[in-house]
C-alpha cells in the first residue's frame, strides 16, 4: 500500500549482522527515513551498530518495540528461518517490511506473507540488491530492445569464497536449518532471481550439488549446478560455489559472477569481479562487439527506491512475488537434487 508520509518514517532494523551495516550505514545519513530502534540478541551487534549510527531503542527481542507507535518500518536483516516470523508479526502490527533476501525458506511461508501484506494493505519488499545494479539494468534494457533477438539460452555463474564462515559449524552461515539451504537459497538467490527477471516463467529445473568441500554435516550445499526450463522456450543454465578462491579471498568474502544471455541475433556477455571492483558487458554481434557504459553499483538505490515506495513517490521495481518466485525456482531445484529428477516449479503469477 502506498501511503504519503508527512515526515520520515521511523525504523526498527531486527538482525544486527553483517547485512545489516550496510542498512545501518545508509540510515545514519538519509533524509528519507530515521532510525528508531535495533533489535539483536546478541549485545556486542547491538553495540556496534550504536557506533555506526544513533537510535532511541536496542533491545535483544523485537517483540519490545514493534508496537512503539514511531516505528512505522522494519527491516529484516536475520537468519533466513526468522525472515517469516518477523516479517509475519511484522504486518500484522501494521508496519512496512524490507526483508533481505530471501524472501522466506520455501514457498509455503512466502505465500503467506504476501497474502498478509495485501490483506494489511501494507509494502512488502525483498532486498534483491543485484536488481539495482548497473550491469542488470543495462541487460534487461537491452533485451527489452529487442538486442539479441529472441533469447534462446543464458548461463549464469555466481562464484563465491565463503569457506571459513560455511565450515564453521556454530555459524548459521550455510546452516540447513537457520539459511535453509546452502549457497543456492544464498548468494545463488541473486543469479536465480535475475534469470526470471530476463527470461520470465520458470517451468522445471534440474539439478546436482552437494557438500563438496565443506565439512560440517549440518551445512548446506557447497556447489551447485541447475539447468532451468521457461515457459518460452528458453533455458539457462547456473552454476553458484561458496567455495571459489579470488584475490583476498583469505581476508574477506569474495565473488566472480557472470551473466550471458545468447538469442537468434547476439549474444550478452557480462561480468563482475569483487576483487578488482570492476564490471563488464558488452554486446556480441555477427559485425563485432560493443561495449556497454555501466554505471556504479547501486546498492544505496535499493534503500531509496523501498523508502520511496512507502512514501507513494514510486512503484516497486522487484516485488515480494519476485522474491517467492526465486524460492520456488530454489526448492524445486533442491527437490531435483533429493530425488535425482526432473522437477516442476511451483510458479505463482499474482
Amino acid at each position: 500500500m502506498m501511503v504519503c508520509m508527512a515526515e520520515a518514517p521511523g525504523v526498527l532494523v531486527v538482525g544486527l549482522g553483517f547485512v545489516a551495516e550496510g542498512y545501518l550505514h545508509y540510515l545514519r545519513d538519509a533524509d528519507r527515513a530515521r532510525l528508531v530502534a535495533v533489535a539483536d540478541p546478541f549485545e556486542p551487534a547491538r553495540q556496534r551498530a550504536a557506533e555506526v549510527c544513533s537510535f532511541e531503542a536496542g533491545v535483544d527481542d523485537y517483540r519490545e518495540v514493534l508496537e512503539r507507535p514511531d516505528v512505522d518500518v522494519v527491516i529484516v536483516c536475520t537468519p533466513h528461518n526468522l525472515h517469516h516470523p518477523v516479517v509475519t508479526d511484522a504486518l500484522r502490527a501494521g508496519k512496512d517490511v524490507l526483508c533481505e533476501k530471501p524472501i522466506a525458506v520455501n514457498v509455503a511461508e512466502a505465500d503467506e506473507m504476501i497474502d498478509l501484506a495485501r490483506d494489511r494493505r501494507r509494502t512488502l519488499l525483498v532486498g534483491l540488491n543485484m536488481r539495482f545494479s548497473g550491469w542488470s539494468w543495462q541487460i534487461d534494457r537491452l533485451l527489452g530492445e529487442g538486442a539479441v533477438g529472441r533469447v534462446v539460452f543464458a548461463r549464469a555463474s555466481y562464484l563465491g569464497y565463503e569457506t571459513k564462515r560455511f565450515n564453521d559449524p556454530n555459524n548459521w552461515k550455510g546452516d540447513l536449518v537457520k539459511a535453509g539451504g546452502g549457497v543456492l537459497l544464498d548468494g545463488g538467490y541473486h543469479v536465480v532471481d535475475l534469470l526470471n527477471w530476463y527470461l520470465g516463467r520458470a517451468k522445471a529445473v534440474q539439478a546436482l550439488g552437494g557438500r563438496r568441500v565443506i565439512e560440517p554435516q549440518n551445512k548446506g550445499e557447497d556447489n551447485v549446478g541447475v539447468l532451468i526450463e521457461y515457459e518460452n522456450g528458453a533455458f539457462a543454465d547456473l552454476f553458484a560455489s561458496f567455495t571459489t578462491c579470488n584475490v583476498g579471498c583469505d581476508r574477506e568474502p569474495t565473488l566472480f559472477l557472470s551473466m550471458d544471455v545468447s538469442g537468434t541475433e547476439a549474444t550478452l556477455l557480462s561480468g563482475y569481479d569483487s576483487a578488482r571492483r570492476h564490471q563488464s558487458l558488452e554486446v556480441v554481434k555477427p559485425v563485432g562487439r560493443d561495449a556497454i557504459d555501466l554505471a556504479p553499483h547501486g546498492i544505496p538505490d535499493k534503500h531509496d527506491h523501498f523508502f520511496d515506495c512507502i512514501a507513494g513517490r514510486d512503484e516497486p521495481r522487484v516485488t515480494a512475488l519476485d522474491g517467492r518466485n526465486a524460492t520456488a525456482v530454489v526448492e524445486a531445484a533442491y527437490e531435483s537434487i533429493r530425488s535425482g529428477n526432473r522437477v516442476d516449479v511451483d510458479w505463482r503469477d499474482e
